[in-house]
């Protein structure tokens, strides 16, 4: 089940050319909050698709991680760009790293996903996160939007949900 933030405002999206620019070739929107500069994917080098999203995932089975990476990057405009396997590790690869939206399991063996969440988007808000769960329990989903979480998955849902997901977070399309 996807579950967006329940006090996102739908705001029009605007492209690039909005903003005085060219929009981009693949038509790519920007969204953003009033006062905050347009954040855009970096293309893949080489790349005729188009800008990109950059992803890091955060999940410890190795297994799930190599399938969603799989199934991100099948669609040949998504790039996974880390990879972490624990909550303790994850918060500085991420940060270092910068991508434009984590994709983070709620449960970590060494600590919540909810907790790196907060962490990641104190830092710096403008990574986005989408956390994936196994139970869709209403107290752990509110826990994680306070948390700053921009969507809540639960993953028995099809996989375009996430690839979708992803985008929405970025503000593509």
């Amino acid at each position: 089940m996807l579950h967006p933030a329940p006090d996102t405002v739908a705001r029009p999206r605007r492209q690039n050319a909005d903003r005085g620019g060219e929009a981009s070739p693949a038509g790519i929107r920007s969204m953003t909050a009033p006062g905050r500069p347009v954040r855009r994917a970096a293309p893949v080098p080489g790349s005729a698709d188009g800008p990109v999203a950059r992803v890091f995932l955060v999940d410890d089975h190795v297994a799930m991680r190599r399938a969603v990476r799989h199934l991100l990057e099948s669609t040949r405009r998504i790039a996974v760009i880390g990879e972490s396997g624990s909550a303790r590790e994850a918060v500085p690869r991420i940060l270092v790293a910068h991508p434009d939206v984590a994709v983070v399991d709620v449960r970590l063996p060494d600590g919540s996903g909810i907790e790196v969440c907060r962490v990641v988007r104190t830092a710096d808000p403008r990574i986005r996160v989408i956390t994936v769960s196994t139970v869709d329990d209403p107290q752990t989903r509110r826990e994680a939007y306070r948390a700053g979480v921009t969507t809540f998955i639960v993953k028995q849902v099809d996989g375009r949900a996430l690839v979708d997901a992803v985008w929405e977070a970025v503000g593509g399309s």
